[in-house]
């Protein structure tokens, strides 16, 4: 019995030893190492972010401060994430079909969202714009396309985002000219700007954003109503670089030949793929004014001529040359291979007559290249080429 009374003497005061008291190893870690580790586990498996917050408090709340990315699946946990995470910069909410207003209501007042993704989200309107403007002074960054039912009002509440250089308007079809003058004069800083099928927008709204936005780098202004009236204005924007105007009909020979020295020398990517009524005669006045230009893309435009293809040497720079969908007319493939030494890449996908060579390409330096049928793309590498590689699509 008392051999027994020992052994659950023993057992007690076992027990009853005080815990340790050694921290994890990862704790002891400064929170700029945390960091370091925390990019090295992004870079290899982001779904690991969680079990590294799992493994202490201190791995926890670094966690949450080192991410700066928030990908919401659902509108109503969106409050706790940003609680959860409140250096995050970033906000995604295109996976969400329905954001409410009060979900962006939600948004702490000075919040750090920097970027904002609502493309593919519906359920808000002006008052969660309206309370996104109060809540987010910062935010730079701001995707509202395929936003079919936001007009002017919801505009002139994006307008009170001072601090946008970047915002999506693609598909807002209700946006007329009001609501483009209201972003216009109320973000005078924006770099980048897409109006994509936007058919409200005409010539008196994008002539007010050339004069007001003279910052914008890159400017889509596909399916617009855009003519000649502002087609001028926008080529004279001192820093555009990038310039889309994909099926824009209102754009023709004449439109192009109005274009004078006083155009932008910036201007480095041009897209007027699809715009019916230009023609080879507007492509060639047009080349004189885009000295700097390195990719141009033609496709589905007009036919190719021996005399619009001897114009783009006036392009010195020329690097990128799309002509897909295009008619090839007698020696027109011929023209821009002895024209345009600079080409590195010239996309030639599903065009009519390049097969009606029945032979060979002939370059520059006058090598002959068997060609390829069906649907493909000839990449030349450097100006005087004895190299060439012909990709079919369908491989």
């Amino acid at each position: 019995m008392a051999a027994a009374a020992a052994h659950c003497h023993n057992k007690r005061r076992r027990l009853s030893l005080p815990p340790t008291t050694t921290a994890p190893p990862l704790d002891s870690l400064a929170d700029e190492l945390l960091f370091h580790v925390l990019d090295r586990v992004a870079a290899a498996d982001p779904r690991a972010l969680k079990s590294f917050a799992l493994a202490s408090r201190a791995c926890h709340a670094a966690e949450s401060h080192h991410r700066r990315l928030l990908r919401s699946l659902r509108a109503h946990l969106l409050p706790a994430a940003l609680a959860r995470y409140p250096s995050a910069s970033r906000l995604d909410l295109s996976l969400c079909a329905r954001v409410p207003d009060a979900a962006l209501a939600a948004v702490p007042s000075g919040s750090s969202i920097r970027a904002l993704d609502l493309s593919r989200s519906r359920g808000f309107g002006t008052a969660g714009l309206a309370a996104l403007a109060g809540a987010c002074p910062d935010l730079a960054d701001l995707d509202l396309s395929n936003g079919v039912h936001l007009g002017d009002a919801a505009a002139a509440e994006v307008a009170r985002m001072r601090s946008l250089r970047r915002l999506s308007l693609s598909r807002c079809k209700p946006l007329t000219d009001m609501g483009l003058v209201c972003v216009a004069i109320g973000c005078p800083d924006l770099r980048e700007l897409s109006l994509k099928w936007c058919l409200g927008v005409t010539d008196m709204g994008l002539h007010l954003l050339a004069l007001k936005c003279r910052k914008l780098t890159t400017l889509d202004i596909s399916y617009t109503m855009i003519t000649k009236e502002s087609f001028l204005a926008i080529m004279k924007l001192p820093n555009l670089q990038v310039l889309t105007l994909v099926g824009c009909i209102g754009i023709d020979d004449d439109a192009l030949g109005s274009l004078d020295k006083e155009c932008s020398k910036s201007l480095q990517v041009l897209d007027m793929s699809h715009c019916q009524n230009v023609t080879d005669v507007g492509v060639s006045s047009m080349v004189k004014s885009i000295p700097n230009l390195l990719e141009l893309n033609l496709s589905y435009c007009c036919p190719v001529t021996p005399s619009m293809g001897r114009s783009l040497q006036k392009i010195t720079k020329l690097r990128t040359l799309k002509l897909e969908g295009c008619k090839f007319m007698a020696d027109g493939l011929k023209g821009i291979g002895s024209s345009c030494v600079s080409i590195r890449e010239l996309s030639l996908s599903k065009c009519s007559g390049v097969a009606a060579l029945r032979g060979s390409l002939v370059l520059e330096d006058g090598l002959e290249r068997k060609e390829k049928w069906l649907r493909w793309n000839l990449v030349m590498y450097g100006s005087n080429s004895h190299k060439m590689c012909l990709y079919d699509e369908k491989a």
